[in-house]
């Protein structure tokens, strides 16, 4: 069995080219790496089969990659709704004059 630490030492530059080609920002990618280093620990007991290793290995850093895209999409999705609450109008401020 392969350990963690000759998968990575083995894989790593690969994964880091693949993220590259995936992810614009060198700190996402970064954070996304360890993101992969982290999921490849807590799994790599459950892998039977030596020879899909690193198949297993860059499907667990696509996941991570789109799992990363749909985090920072929910994210500016949820900054867009709560914008008209931060900026109020004038209009707004104007109607509330009167009962002041």
């Amino acid at each position: 069995m392969m350990t963690l630490e000759n998968l990575w030492q083995q894989y790593q530059t690969a994964l880091k080219g693949f993220l590259h080609a995936k992810v614009v920002n060198n700190q996402d990618v970064e954070d996304i790496l360890q993101e992969v280093l982290l999921k490849t620990h807590q799994n790599l007991s459950s892998v039977h089969d030596q020879t899909s290793i690193k198949s297993w290995l860059f499907q667990i850093a696509n996941n991570t990659i789109i799992d990363f895209y749909r985090r920072r999409h929910v994210k500016k999705r949820h900054e867009e709704n709560v914008e008209w609450y931060d900026k109020p109008s004038k209009d707004l401020i104007d109607s509330f004059t009167p009962c002041l």
